[in-house]
């Protein structure tokens, strides 16, 4: 079932889809962005979606926790390649009081808006954190 949230971030639940979208400054990202959404043999899976009880607390983030959120993970992107994995955690860290328990996934997804809309450049693929990487555009 986790495997299946991959096209434009999406996980199974329709319901959680709904209300991210409406909750989120910009559009989820779509499957050009992502690349393609076929598993090789051999890799390793994408990040999971986010849980129920997740979902719930990613819906009741207000747009000024969404720019808040924004804001913190390009502030820990550089001019130099960095692992997604690394901007997110740091992102986690700097916000864990203000906002915890908000899944890194959802911090994977917001990510990866902003490499939509041209603030990051990212290489690797987007869907699995450890396996990416993101800079300021150049």
């Amino acid at each position: 079932m986790r495997a299946q949230c991959l096209r434009r971030w999406a996980c199974p639940n329709p319901a959680f889809n709904a209300d991210v979208r409406q909750a989120a400054p910009v559009d989820l990202v779509n499957a050009k962005t992502l690349g393609s959404t076929e598993v090789e043999p051999g890799d390793e899976p994408f990040d999971p979606g986010p849980t129920a009880t997740e979902a719930k607390r990613i819906r009741a983030l207000t747009p000024a926790q969404l720019a808040e959120i924004d804001a913190a993970l390009l502030s820990h992107a550089h001019r130099q390649w960095r692992k997604a994995a690394r901007v997110i955690g740091s992102t986690m860290l700097q916000l864990r009081e203000s906002m915890p328990r908000i899944p890194d996934t959802y911090y994977a997804i917001r990510l990866a808006e902003l490499v939509q809309l041209g603030h990051l450049e990212a290489q690797g693929d987007l869907r699995r954190m450890r396996f990416s990487e993101v800079r300021l555009p150049q």
